[in-house]
């Protein structure tokens, strides 16, 4: 019984949070629920601010270790990325155009006058965005694999085994205070029950589509054997906590490297991989984003294109996905004008679409998170099988 909580105390102690602030988070005065969120809302800036230079170490180390192979990874990686985007938002769209036709949903705008507003602010500047950062890494990366330099090779690698000490040892024991101030404010806002009672069908639909695909991916990834499927999973749910939580691919990062290093049983892989894809592969708003535009046509009487003139929206829904920022709702920002020009959204169904996703944030960017440790083990397999040698 010891080995097994000592096992999942991480999984625990966050579901404990969870409870927590679902039986009794209501029942907490203001300024405590206000205490508690401002104390979440810090740890997340901190983590924030920090993950550019924890991306950096990851990647630069992580390229340099691959040497000559580095340039052809890295190529794998993005064609694998845009090919794996392509396809989820695919999956969106058969899924809601033979789906939705034929259900009934309710699209009323919701109201939250119960908005919980931290006890105090704490923030500090972004001084490099990682979309910046995950560029310079592995220009410098690739530069120093192909013209070693021993005194960079020993800073690197002493770098690289403090991030992984203090993510160890201070990071993952305040997970479950950093995200109960989280739960707390939901729990607060009611926002899961305006969730449900106003848009439940449609939400349903699209956290069960994601679900399923998120479990798909895992199948596959464990070469369709229950078992280790469930495990991977298992391990990555710490991860999908977090993000579902903290709506930031960014601020779960670290976590998300740690328990894919578990999945994969090798932390130069996954040291690399998460972070470079943390920001682009995001299979949440692929499917999240397709099923709410296409509700929107159906809702307002228009019609939903055929599947030869989405592949046109598709495509390039894929490629601008390299310019999704990495914080809460970023993507419906980029995808907007694409929804317009590609399948005729109105800015009205568009500002239902954008209100909307920004609800189901959470569960987007929790399939974004879990998907991301998929994709890795994917991309290993795919990477050695197909006959390019490791670097050691």
């Amino acid at each position: 019984m010891i080995a097994f909580i000592s096992k999942f105390k991480l999984l625990l102690f966050l579901l404990c949070a969870l409870a927590i602030a679902v039986t009794v988070g209501d029942l907490l005065p203001n300024t405590l629920k206000a205490f508690f969120y401002a104390i979440s809302l810090s740890i997340k800036n901190i983590i924030v601010f920090l993950v550019p230079l924890i991306v950096f170490i990851f990647l630069f180390s992580s390229v340099l270790s691959l040497r000559n192979q580095a340039g052809k990874f890295i190529i794998f990686i993005l064609i694998l990325v845009t090919l794996s985007n392509f396809t989820a938002i695919n999956v969106g769209y058969v899924i809601g155009a033979n789906i939705l036709p034929i259900i009934k949903f309710n699209m009323i705008a919701a109201s939250n006058n119960l908005r919980l507003i931290p006890m105090w602010t704490f923030t500090l500047p972004q001084i490099i965005s990682i979309q910046y950062t995950v560029i310079v890494s592995i220009i410098l990366g690739l530069f120093f694999a192909y013209k070693p330099n021993n005194y960079v090779n020993r800073i690197t690698e002493d770098l690289n085994n403090k991030v992984i000490s203090v993510l160890k040892k201070i990071l993952l024991p305040i997970l479950p205070l950093f995200v109960f101030g989280f739960f707390i404010k939901l729990a607060h806002e009611k926002l899961l029950y305006t969730l449900l009672s106003s848009y439940g069908t449609v939400m349903l639909l699209i956290v069960f589509s994601q679900a399923l695909y998120t479990f798909a991916m895992y199948m596959f990834a464990s070469g369709f054997k229950l078992n280790k499927c469930l495990e991977y999973i298992k391990n990555i749910l710490p991860a999908t906590i977090i993000a579902f939580s903290t709506m930031s691919s960014a601020a779960t990062l670290p976590v998300t490297v740690i328990c894919t290093e578990k999945n994969l049983g090798d932390k130069r892989f996954a040291r690399i991989i998460v972070p470079a894809t943390c920001n682009i592969h995001t299979i949440g708003s692929a499917i999240g984003i397709t099923i709410l535009s296409l509700a929107a046509l159906n809702y307002f009487g228009a019609s939903i294109p055929d599947f030869k003139h989405f592949v046109y929206f598709s495509i390039f829904w894929a490629l601008a996905k390299y310019a999704v920022a990495g914080v809460p709702g970023g993507a419906i920002v980029v995808a907007a004008p694409l929804l317009e020009t590609y399948l005729g959204l109105t800015p009205e169904m568009i500002g239902i679409v954008t209100a909307i996703y920004l609800f189901l944030d959470s569960f987007g960017t929790a399939t974004n998170v879990t998907c991301n440790g998929a994709f890795a083990i994917i991309f290993r397999k795919l990477y050695t099988r197909g006959g390019v040698r490791r670097a050691t």
